[in-house]
């Protein structure tokens, strides 16, 4: 086991950079550069959804109530429908907020953009350097690729606008465009009973994608330290 390990270890330790191995990497990197972006617009969307509809509701119930009282004391018509009015918009946005969840939409798209810069920042990092001083090519291809498909995963559905937005504005920057994310996730692995929203099919699960995920991996999860750890592992290194 141990010169098994050995062997595994030189083998990766020779492990040499070459140009395609760049472009892959740098493919992920500008993907995930893309992803960050489209999910920080789509958290400042929620983000501001939720404000508006936080302040109309604030605004609309106490002056539904001041309008109550005044239209109790002069008992005009008109102020009573008002009254009716404001108090219904004023339930309405509140269940807006309860139901719509943009507070939750707009953390899981931080969460998620944070994670893509972190991978985006990792590998950044590691092509600026010489390739003799980078880690093994091939075993930090593999990690990269691991990483970038959690994320892929995991992440928050994003809106048709926001990608369509995103789209105009890179070919107009010439930038990287993504895929757009699936509306559902396969999952390769046998699940047994009853699972709400999953459809099985063969020795797939398929899942629908939320907009509120919240199986996002830690945020450190990207970083050189966590990248250090994980090669230590995976390459058997003491």
């Amino acid at each position: 086991m141990f010169y098994f390990n050995k062997m595994k270890q030189e083998e990766y330790d020779h492990t040499i950079w070459n140009h395609h191995i760049e472009e892959v990497v740098k493919d992920i990197g500008e993907s995930s550069k893309a992803y960050k972006t489209m999910h920080n617009k789509e958290a400042r969307n929620a983000n501001d959804t939720y404000n508006r509809l936080m302040i109309a509701g604030i605004i609309t119930g106490p002056l539904s109530g001041i309008i109550s009282a005044i239209g109790s004391s002069i008992n005009y018509t008109p102020i009573t429908i008002t009254q009716i009015v404001l108090g219904f918009l004023s339930g309405l946005f509140i269940a807006i907020l309860r139901f719509g969840k943009y507070d939750e939409v707009s953390n899981s798209n931080k969460s998620a953009a944070a994670k893509y810069a972190s991978l985006e920042s990792n590998i950044r990092r590691q092509l600026s350097l010489y390739r003799k001083d980078r880690f093994p090519a091939v075993s930090y291809l593999e990690w990269t690729e691991t990483k970038y498909d959690d994320l892929i995963s995991s992440a928050p559905l994003l809106s048709n606008h926001v990608f369509e937005e995103y789209s105009l504005l890179a070919k107009e920057n010439n930038w990287k465009i993504p895929d757009q994310y699936s509306d559902s996730i396969d999952i390769n692995e046998d699940i047994e009973g009853d699972i709400e929203s999953c459809k099985k099919e063969s020795n797939f699960v398929k899942v629908t994608r939320s907009n509120t995920m919240s199986t996002l991996p830690e945020i450190n999860s990207c970083s050189d330290q966590m990248l250090k750890y994980e090669m230590k592992r995976f390459m058997n290194i003491k």
